[in-house]
């Protein structure tokens, strides 16, 4: 059992190590000593308060859409749709943000559903494309990605352009009571967001690990031919953890749009 364990923390080291040691290489190729860019790289990320706020709020989204991935490659999906899930739970969060009038605390609850809505949708197209058409999951992820920047560009260059004209950039400025609010003006970090990262972490890991679900989801990458002839559902198990894997990109594209530090 020690062995086994020293074994997992090893392999979930190595990849650390070897990134460490390739960028350093890397580094080192272009003339520059690796030493000097690390401390730079700290320097930077933890000179003060705000400047950590900076890495924590870069983490947020990272971190939603990798729960996501998690739960998509249990199932043995590539879910290189990702991005388009984000960017199209940014559209429905925005979309709330600019014209769904509400009270600010429930505004904001609506527009993180609307999100997690949009990006499970969109997710929900690759697992239709790829269990009704047998279209892989890569190739319509790609597809649908392109699509859904394509959609953002048109709305914000057009019907949401500002008053002062569309520059393909922003819409206009949400109303205060549409945006999360900071911890404080020198850490500006949702706590909202950190929270749902949280509730993301546990909910994931207790349903990967503690339920029938995701012993269908194992299974299923595992070996989904196998599986199937076992009873499990292999279709829905697919279709599933790609909508729960859009649902967080979708979280994650709102905090985008949301927050402004």
């Amino acid at each position: 059992m020690k062995n086994r364990t020293l074994l997992s923390v090893g392999f979930a080291l190595l990849p650390i190590i070897a990134s460490v040691v390739i960028t350093a290489l890397l580094i080192v190729a272009v003339g520059s000593n690796p030493g000097d860019v690390f401390v730079a790289v700290t320097e930077g990320a933890f000179r003060d308060s705000r400047a950590f706020a900076g890495v924590i709020n870069f983490w947020i989204p990272l971190a939603l859409c990798s729960l996501g991935l998690i739960v998509t490659f249990t199932a043995g999906l590539w879910n290189i749709g990702v991005e388009g899930q984000m960017m199209v739970g940014a559209v429905f969060a925005a979309y709330g943000a600019l014209f769904i009038d509400l009270p600010g605390p429930v505004l904001i609850v609506v527009e993180i559903l609307l999100a997690m809505l949009g990006g499970a949708l969109w997710a929900g197209l690759v697992g239709f494309l790829k269990t009704r058409l047998a279209v892989h999951e890569i190739f319509g992820g790609v597809a649908l990605n392109a699509l859904a920047n394509v959609w953002a560009i048109y709305l914000i260059s057009g019907p949401w352009a500002p008053p002062s004209g569309g520059t393909a950039q922003a819409t206009a400025p949400f109303k205060e009571s549409a945006v999360l609010p900071p911890i404080s003006p020198e850490f500006p970090v949702s706590l909202i967001a950190l929270l749902l990262v949280t509730a993301g972490l546990v909910l994931i890991t207790f349903a990967l690990s503690g339920t029938r679900w995701g012993l269908q989801l194992k299974a299923t990458g595992k070996n989904s031919r196998s599986a199937l002839l076992l009873g499990v559902p292999t279709n829905r198990s697919a279709i599933s953890a790609l909508v729960v894997c859009g649902a967080l990109a979708g979280i994650a594209g709102s905090y985008r749009v949301l927050f402004t530090s």
